[in-house]
């Protein structure tokens, strides 16, 4: 056996361990008994460390010292660069300290589902506390090791290759023309439009027909109801999770195809290196910019509400409601609300403003755990003009609750990658005409051929560029923002 086969052998039982520990992640969220969370978090404790064991090994590292890059094909050199990125960050974490941090964010991720709603959240917050001293702990570790920041170094472990630096640029074009338009509807009342209610069943339904047009092979994936959505699994066999909200389909269907967009994405990556890194996805800023193409670049989309509305009257009836004019009011209006997962699509930039600023203040020990709840509402203040509810509080995402710092900009440097590829897509007029069908057929094959069978043989400025035929850039997405509000 050479020594390239044999690195890529220990490479497939490290991602089968990856495998295992998602699918007893998308258990905990839907199926696990809620007195089970302590197993569970030992059992996941273990999965982790016997990943981390064999990345960290000193037999990677000997078998990549010693692996003549010149003999091997282009995948496969790319693949070794994905495996040395995944080698010398597991390296810089410690095996108790990856174990450890997993017990906490099982830990915290109970105590949110217990306490994020209620007045009381003393456990959520004092084992966030812990978590958050964790997550220090090792994002200044990983940072010292690669040479960058701590808050880099977080960055990297959701998308490998972006920089706060880049970040801060595309926010700041962004800032300034999400604050014009907040102040127009500062001090407004606030509005919720009244949908008529739909049943949960019926939604599943429904659900079930959208996904089945957006082509989820429901023979290699199935669909879930969780607390707050999310897409787990691996490719051939993809967990989707989402909610059904009786008195909002829309804010469902939203959901729902936010996370067929993930799901597409995991279930048509190459193949043929399956089971090694350069066959993952091209990491979360990506992912976020698929799931954002699917829910609101076509989901908002005049032509593609003119289908929704048809569907939804053809199975639901009122008419009044679900018809195209008024969807289309109702996705090309500003709100003021103060969720990020329900906010517009013109106000949502700040929702991630605020937690960029908050996990930069956290992570750097200017903002304590104790404090986090009056900084929040000292920014909510600021960038929306209202003081939040308790329930528009920082917990309102699960994101922090399970140590995933570093997340939150991937969902809007994803959005303008969304604005981005999609702009590109629909030079073929074929695409949007499809769409206007509720047909995604010509926009997966162009998918496929611009991201998903890629993987990550290319890094990711070069894949933003190769599918978007420009850098990345704010533009497509603020003048798609300002082409609506016409």
């Amino acid at each position: 056996m050479n020594d390239y086969q044999q690195l890529t052998d220990l490479m497939v039982k490290w991602s089968s361990l990856y495998g295992a520990y998602a699918i007893l992640n998308w258990d905990k969220a839907t199926m696990m008994p809620k007195g089970s969370h302590s197993l569970r978090a030992e059992q996941m404790s273990v999965l982790s460390t016997m990943q981390h064991e064999i990345i960290a090994s000193q037999e990677i590292a000997e078998l990549l010292d010693r692996i003549d890059i010149t003999v091997l094909n282009d995948w496969q050199k790319a693949n070794i660069r994905e495996i040395h990125r995944l080698h010398i960050m597991a390296i810089a974490t410690s095996p108790t300290l990856t174990s450890r941090l997993t017990r906490a964010a099982v830990k915290c991720e109970e105590a949110w589902y217990a306490q994020a709603n209620e007045i009381n959240q003393q456990s959520l917050e004092q084992n966030f506390e812990e978590l958050l001293a964790l997550t220090r702990e090792m994002a200044s570790s990983l940072g010292e090791k690669l040479g960058i920041s701590s808050y880099d170094a977080l960055l990297e472990q959701h998308q490998p290759g972006l920089r706060a630096e880049s970040v801060d640029a595309i926010f700041s074009k962004i800032e300034p023309f999400t604050s014009r338009l907040v102040a127009t509807i500062k001090d407004s009342p606030k509005q919720q439009t009244i949908w008529p209610r739909i049943s949960k069943n019926q939604q599943k339904k429904f659900a079930n027909t959208l996904m089945v047009n957006m082509e989820f092979d429901f023979n290699t994936g199935r669909l879930d109801e969780s607390r707050h959505p999310f897409t787990g699994g691996l490719t051939g066999d993809i967990r989707v999770c989402s909610y059904f909200k009786p008195e909002n389909i829309l804010l469902s269907i939203s959901a729902l195809m936010h996370e067929t967009g993930h799901a597409s994405y995991e279930a048509r990556l190459p193949k043929q290196h399956l089971g090694q890194p350069v066959s993952d996805s091209r990491g979360m800023c990506i992912h976020e910019s698929l799931a954002l193409l699917f829910e609101r670049q076509v989901g908002h989309s005049n032509s593609y509400l003119g289908y929704l509305a048809k569907q939804l009257e053809n199975n639901f009836g009122y008419a009044d409601y679900f018809n195209k004019e008024r969807l289309c009011e109702h996705f090309n209006t500003i709100h003021t609300n103060g969720i990020r997962v329900t906010a517009d699509d013109f106000t949502y930039p700040a929702h991630i403003l605020i937690r960029y600023k908050i996990e930069n203040e956290l992570l750097s020990g200017e903002l304590s755990a104790k404090h986090l709840k009056g900084r929040w509402q000292e920014l909510f203040e600021l960038y929306f003009g209202i003081s939040p509810s308790p329930h528009e509080g920082p917990w309102q995402d699960i994101h922090w609750a399970i140590g995933y710092f570093g997340y939150f900009p991937c969902y809007l440097m994803g959005a303008v990658i969304s604005a981005q590829l999609f702009n590109n897509a629909r030079k073929n007029p074929s695409i949007e005409m499809e769409l206007s069908r509720g047909k995604f057929s010509s926009l997966l094959q162009w998918l496929d051929k611009k991201i998903y069978r890629q993987g990550c043989y290319h890094e990711f400025e070069d894949l933003v560029i190769a599918s978007c035929g420009v850098k990345l850039s704010a533009d497509d997405f603020i003048k798609n923002l300002e082409r609506r509000l016409k």
